[in-house]
């Protein structure tokens, strides 16, 4: 069984609680236990425990238990709710418990009786309906925490509350960001409370957040603004202007535009601008020059979706799209010539970010790889980068100064365009748009509404300069470098099945302060085939710490069977994660079918030694509806099906 939570009297009587109810008593320091149960069937979330005898407990199904002798005995579970309850505390006579649908109970009698609270902050519009895992009380003050980061404290006995968390809404993703300046007005452009597209925006550098009164009835897909009012927007059939930071905004009914999915857009001023888009077999370019009123089609004759788009001036201009497509125009779009030498992305990616930073230097970016060109793209060097695998999902430059973000808060910087690389990691959640206000200070919108800006002190603790992580046979090996340290007390080394529940497996001691280049490793030794997540956790002298994540899963030895696992999520948009097992060396081939049967597209077509894969699926260029994936290798077929909704 496993075991949620435990509490030790001392080094030989420990209580553990874990599923089905049961509790775990031992009197001798772990070597022997009885088995008690609470009157439940339900997972025990939460315990805390007063005294070596006296504790209490909460379940997954919204029960509450007590004892007086240690969890040999337990009072009759009650229940409080059919949701979960995720935390306990015990202030004296009081007891409070936290749960699912952002629930609180209270109790002042040990549990005899209970009243219950909901949260409601109006001034932050909606709060996350979906759970709170925390509570505490100093004082008069308490304490809740839940999903996405949330926090709120109330000193009125839960009267009312107050947001803690610096976030800017119930927000889904943020997926461009605009800045004023730091002190000053921000726009961010996002998801938020089940509306597709949604914009907040910010008076006072990001301190408090307002929503715009403007839902867009569709997923906004890129947003550039011009000044702190003049802002553009697009999505699959939709543009959109606004005049006044995004409170109103203005949509075209000019068909030619309406008929085409749009992906990106690039304006150099409030009239000159271009939109780009299409699917896999068809593409979209047009260009206005009245601030998107009417639009001309610039369409080439190749049927390759582009999904960006930058431009250096009035005339040079670059686009790519699926696989390594690139094409150039020097007179504003009225002609394009597709590169006969286009970075070598790998098969199956797509360029999904293009930035142009003078006339010869190029940037661009798959969904692995980032490539750089000094000759206008006539030829590309691919960019090494301090990650394993990183799934990049946002890339900009300015001159040699670059930032790139993706999965599992993947944050990395280059002040000599790419050459060496600094690690800054949000920690945990997926980072998409980024706003480079100059070198010392940037934006960069996240998963779950949140807004990061880094502003350079001149000091930072520790820099790291890479980190990677690779399987040798049923080991697991990892390896990070700093650039330097600052009071660096060490490296915690965890591990993950599921980036949920994490188990710390060595401690390494750091150096302290030194500004010396120091390398790190630690190898994970007889896992189990299956896949594995790894983190570090940095710890300072003073005890501040801070999360750096390996960015993509670790396959760990050979399966023995084939499988093709259901994608995650799903239904999806854009992207999500196809995991499959090969048990023999052979040819594997791994396809997208619509629901016609028709072939869409080929993730794999190769040969591929035994293993466990993962493929990340880009469906940018598909519309929406049910598709199926097929998995192939010697005599072994698999299909299933995926919805991409948009």
């Amino acid at each position: 069984s496993t075991g949620y939570s435990i509490y030790a009297s001392d080094a030989n009587n420990l209580i553990v609680c874990g599923a089905s109810g049961n509790v775990y008593i031992s009197n001798d320091a772990g070597n022997n236990w009885t088995t008690n149960n609470i009157g439940s069937i339900y997972q025990i979330t939460a315990s805390t425990f007063v005294n070596a005898n006296v504790g209490y407990v909460c379940t997954q199904g919204g029960q509450f238990s007590s004892t007086t002798d240690g969890g040999y005995s337990w009072n009759t579970s009650v229940r409080l709710t059919n949701y979960i309850l995720n935390g306990i505390k015990v202030f004296n006579n009081e007891v409070y418990m936290v749960g699912f649908l952002d629930t609180l109970f209270k109790s002042t009698d040990y549990g005899a009786s209970w009243t219950k609270s909901c949260f409601d902050v109006p001034a932050q519009g909606q709060i996350y309906t979906t759970g709170i895992f925390a509570v505490d009380r100093s004082s008069s003050t308490l304490l809740i925490g839940g999903y996405h980061g949330n926090m709120f404290s109330s000193t009125d006995d839960a009267a009312s509350w107050k947001f803690l968390s610096q976030y800017v809404s119930y927000a889904s993703f943020i997926y461009s960001i605009y800045v004023e300046n730091p002190k000053g007005k921000i726009i961010a452009q996002g998801h938020a409370n089940g509306v597709p597209g949604t914009i907040f925006y910010s008076k006072n550098g990001g301190v408090n957040w307002v929503q715009s009164p403007y839902n867009s009835p569709v997923n906004i897909q890129k947003s550039q603004f011009l000044d702190n009012m003049n802002g553009y927007f697009v999505a699959p059939g939709y543009f959109a202007k606004t005049k006044d930071g995004g409170i109103t905004l203005d949509t075209t009914n000019e068909y030619l535009v309406n008929s085409h999915s749009l992906y990106d857009l690039h304006f150099n001023n409030t009239q000159l601008g271009w939109i780009v888009g299409g699917d896999l077999a068809s593409q979209f370019i047009a260009k206005t020059t009245n601030g998107g009123t009417t639009w001309t089609n610039q369409t080439t004759a190749d049927a390759v979706g582009l999904g960006t788009v930058d431009f250096y001036d009035d005339n040079l201009g670059f686009a790519g799209g699926i696989g390594n497509y690139i094409i150039e125009t020097t007179n504003g779009g009225n002609s394009w010539t597709k590169l006969n030498n286009p970075p070598p992305i790998p098969a199956g990616d797509n360029i999904n970010h293009l930035k142009i930073v003078d006339k010869s230097t190029i940037y661009v970016a798959s969904t692995f790889k980032v490539f750089r060109s000094d000759d206008a793209g006539n030829n590309w060097t691919e960019i090494p980068l301090p990650y394993s695998n990183p799934y990049i999902f946002g890339m900009n430059w300015q001159g040699n100064f670059g930032v790139i973000t993706g999965t599992l808060g993947f944050v990395i910087k280059t002040s000599d365009g790419g050459q060496s690389w600094s690690l800054m990691n949000t920690g945990g959640w997926t980072t998409y748009g980024i706003t480079i206000v100059n070198p010392d200070t940037f934006y960069i919108g996240g998963g779950d509404g949140q807004v990061f800006r880094y502003a350079n002190s001149g000091v930072t603790p520790v820099e790291l300069s890479s980190l990677f992580g690779n399987s040798v046979g049923n080991n697991v090996s990892l390896r990070w470098s700093t650039a330097s340290e600052i009071n660096n007390l060490g490296f915690n080394i965890e591990r993950s099945k599921d980036l949920k529940s994490w188990v710390n497996l060595s401690f390494l001691n750091g150096a302290g302060t030194s500004t010396q280049t120091h390398s790190y490793s630690y190898v994970d030794k007889n896992l189990q085939a299956g896949g594995y997540y790894y983190r570090i956790k940095q710890t300072d002298l003073n005890g501040g710490y801070k999360y750096y994540y390996v960015a993509s899963e670790i396959q760990v030895g050979s399966p023995d069977h084939y499988e093709l696992s259901q994608n995650y999520p799903n239904p999806f948009n854009p992207l999500t994660v196809i995991k499959y097992s090969i048990m023999q060396d052979g040819k594997v081939s791994l396809k997208i079918f619509d629901i016609n049967g028709k072939e869409m597209t080929v993730l794999v077509n190769k040969d591929q030694t035994a293993g466990n894969y993962t493929i990340n699926f880009d469906a940018h260029y598909l519309p929406s509806g049910v598709y199926f994936y097929k998995l192939e290798s010697g005599t072994f077929s698999s299909t299933k099906k995926l919805i991409l909704l948009k």
